[in-house]
């Protein structure tokens, strides 16, 4: 039987992954194409706040580094979402109104910002109502995103959650 050591060595070099900058802009067409599974079964459902979510444009539109996000390439090309639920979902909900997830609400409104405490003016503004030259900025900001690419074994790949 091969060592500890072997194992892992053969097992982690199965494992195929890529980094890759994604814009918020290409995020949100991914999610509206549904090429992007905003909600697995694994991980627990968006929970942020309104204060927390807009911390998060907030910072965003400051360049301010935000957390990279996991994702998981299906056998069909679909990519799961494995981290980075609350920041692509607060994301989302922003940008378009709708909050991702398998109980998709067609009554959801703009989401308005509130609790920035760095750009207070931020703060009761919504997507559509900020200067076009800040929607433009937000939607070309980029989250970074780690793509576990599929492999032959389903069981190589872990599930953190956000």
């Amino acid at each position: 039987m091969p060592s500890l050591l072997q194992q892992l060595d053969e097992r982690s070099s199965q494992i195929r992954f890529e980094v890759i900058d994604f814009s918020a802009a290409e995020l949100i067409r991914l999610y509206e194409n549904k090429e992007i599974h905003i909600q697995p079964a694994f991980q627990r459902m968006f929970r942020w706040t309104q204060a927390q979510q807009s911390r998060l444009i907030e910072s965003m539109l400051l360049g301010l580094p935000v957390p990279q996000i996991v994702l998981f390439q299906r056998e069909d090309g679909v990519l799961e979402l494995i981290d980075g639920l609350q920041r692509v979902s607060s994301l989302i909900r922003f940008m378009t109104g709708k909050t991702p997830g398998p109980e998709v609400d067609e009554e959801d409104t703009p989401v308005k910002l509130s609790g920035c405490d760095i750009l207070v003016s931020l703060n009761g503004q919504h997507f559509a109502a900020l200067e076009p030259v800040l929607q433009l900025e937000l939607k070309r900001k980029t989250l970074r995103a780690i793509v576990i690419r599929r492999t032959n074994d389903p069981n190589l790949w872990g599930c953190p959650v956000d």
